[in-house]
């Protein structure tokens, strides 16, 4: 069927069908701007990329800590369209499902006509077109912190259908996007289902060998249980060339290449590889006495990612790390860096830490704590041969993981794609 478009008049919007409008933000749109003093209200909320807005307690211990002063926090209330003024440009965006309260860097939205349909605003707002363009609306002098005042969003454009319309276009677009993410999440339990298994293989490797008619002994020690007759328990602090050693206590310096990279606790990602994001030196002063060599292992001590390891490699570059980090150098005679860093991996070694959180008032494990740590220790000869073992599975687990994710990208991108057809009105409904 032909339909009647027009031009809107506006790059990122495109053709529109010729009974929609183009309107600034603000005259479909209102601020709901309503400081929480006196507190009214009590439950704090987050926003995050993947999982919209959700309640605070739901987000588990990443991104920046709630205040205990909630007074200064903002106002959300159901169906508020809530906004990240710094980071629109990256889809820091959802609709809220709930009462509650935010930072004031959030800006909640809500529909001027009550015919509208704020579900088919709130879909807009997730499309990639108009959060790349709204980039040029921020104020600021770095890319990553550009914030965009709220007078500056009042008149971002917006292809507005008429109310009637709105409601088909979300109706239409519900049953779609279900569908993509039903396909979505079976993929993501794959790669949960994938996890689970790398990681009780590897556990059984590192506490069991790869020998499966040896001897076994009881340690009495209950996050590993029993090891070969022929392996020794030692703690971490017995198998080292010196002391652990906490790093540099400095806030670092814009990366130079000419000097040593900084590596931070932020630095380390999710599956324990080093981010080339942000990266920041240190001057060689402040550098002195903190280099890494190849081998060596780094803890976090504490925040969100207390625990995560990292082994250092010399392709990584002449680096140093910062004082939320422990380093671990060794003893070669004793113990190899790769299977100290495979057995931080284990379900035995995340069973030591809930250990130590169940036994400590905050979540913090200090260089004593890892000194102490008991370790299942076979003969170095063979704890090469369990690294080069475990080496060649973790790679084809991860050609495995990485075919499932680019299915899950292609998924995101169609939805994504779908709702901006949708949306600006390209597909009819």
């Amino acid at each position: 069927m032909n339909r009647n478009m027009r031009e809107s008049g506006v790059d990122w919007i495109g053709k529109i069908p010729i009974d929609w409008e183009v309107h600034p933000l603000k005259h479909v749109l209102c601020e709901r701007n309503e400081i929480n003093n006196p507190v009214k209200v009590k439950d704090i909320l987050s926003l995050t990329n993947n999982r919209g807005v959700i309640p605070y307690a739901d987000k588990g211990d990443i991104g920046n800590r709630a205040k205990e002063d909630i007074s200064g926090y903002k106002i959300v209330k159901e169906n508020d369209i809530v906004i990240n003024s710094m980071n629109l440009y990256i889809g820091s965006v959802g609709l809220s499902k709930y009462i509650g309260v935010v930072s004031p860097v959030y800006y909640m939205l809500y529909k001027r006509n009550d015919n509208d349909s704020i579900e088919y605003y709130a879909q807009l707002f997730q499309t990639k077109e108009l959060q790349s363009k709204s980039h040029g609306y921020g104020n600021g002098i770095l890319d990553i912190r550009m914030r965009i005042p709220m007078s500056n969003l009042n008149l971002f454009p917006l292809p507005v259908p008429p109310s009637s319309k709105q409601h088909k276009i979300i109706s239409v677009l519900n049953d779609k996007v279900k569908r993509i993410d039903k396909l979505i999440t079976i993929q993501e339990r794959q790669l949960d289902v994938i996890f689970e298994y790398r990681r009780v293989l590897l556990t059984d490797i590192v506490t069991k060998g790869l020998d499966n008619y040896v001897p076994l002994i009881d340690t009495k020690i209950d996050w590993f249980g029993q090891i070969p007759s022929h392996w020794t328990v030692r703690k971490l602090k017995a198998c080292l060339e010196s002391k652990l050693q906490y790093g540099a206590n400095s806030s670092g310096v814009s990366y130079d290449e000419n000097l040593p990279r900084y590596i931070r606790i932020t630095d380390i990602t999710s599956d324990n590889e080093l981010s080339h994001d942000n990266k920041l030196s240190l001057t060689l002063d402040q550098a002195s006495g903190y280099y890494l060599k190849n081998g060596d292992v780094l803890f976090a001590r504490s925040g969100a990612t207390v625990g995560k390891s990292f082994i250092f490699k010399d392709e990584y570059g002449q680096s140093v790390f910062a004082g939320y980090l422990i380093k671990a150098s060794v003893d070669y005679s004793l113990l190899i860096p790769e299977y100290l860093y495979y057995f931080t991996l284990s379900n035995s070694y995340l069973e030591w830490t809930r250990n130590i959180f169940i036994q400590a008032t905050i979540q913090n494990i200090g260089a004593s704590k890892y000194a102490n740590m008991q370790l299942p220790l076979p003969p170095v000869n063979e704890q090469i041969r369990i690294c080069k073992f475990i080496k060649n599975k973790e790679e084809k687990f991860k050609k495995i993981e990485k075919t499932i994710q680019a299915k899950i990208e292609k998924l995101n991108e169609y939805k994504k794609s779908l709702i901006y057809e949708y949306v600006t009105g390209k597909k009819e409904v």
